[in-house]
């Protein structure tokens, strides 16, 4: 028993006072938790930075949609210039535009009076937004859930399970 507690005492004396072995025990560890940290600084940063204000450019927008445009806890900038299609883009690529909504001409009404068993196509909604810029695709999806949300509840007022039938 004498033997091997030896044996255990010159073993951890040589591993302890190693630096080798020192560097080899603690320094992946170190360096792992620098990492780590700097990487979860990085994120946190990026996932907090919104801008203040969105600007999105709006083609033929119905004032019955005024509400998702005036919402207290989103800045939303609507510019009023006209410009053509390519000029929108190209903003929206360079970032100067979050998005570009156009909607045809009376798109509300038409919306309104739309029957699909017509055979009329249904009114027509684009949006453009460049995915890699976080603004734009924050916009597009806030107007993607405003718009489907309201197509949404549309659907449910025309549904035949709302009919009320008279007697």
């Amino acid at each position: 028993m004498k033997t091997i507690f030896t044996i255990v005492k010159k073993e951890l004396k040589k591993f302890f006072t190693d630096p080798r072995m020192l560097t080899s025990l603690f320094l992946p560890g170190i360096l792992i938790f620098i990492i780590y940290s700097v990487m979860g600084e990085v994120l946190v940063s990026k996932m907090t930075e919104e801008p203040d204000t969105y600007n999105i450019y709006v083609e033929n927008y119905p004032v019955e949609f005024n509400t998702f445009i005036n919402n207290e806890e989103i800045n939303i900038n609507v510019i009023d210039n006209k410009m053509n299609i390519e000029d929108i883009i190209y903003k929206i690529q360079n970032e100067e535009i979050d998005l570009y909504i156009s909607f045809e001409e009376d798109f509300y009404q038409k919306v309104m009076n739309y029957d699909s068993t017509l055979g009329v196509s249904a009114p027509k909604l684009e949006m453009y937004y460049y995915s890699p810029n976080m603004s734009s695709s924050t916009m597009y999806q806030y107007f993607y859930t405003c718009f489907s949300t309201f197509e949404e509840n549309l659907t449910k007022e025309l549904s035949l399970e709302n009919v009320k039938l008279l007697k």
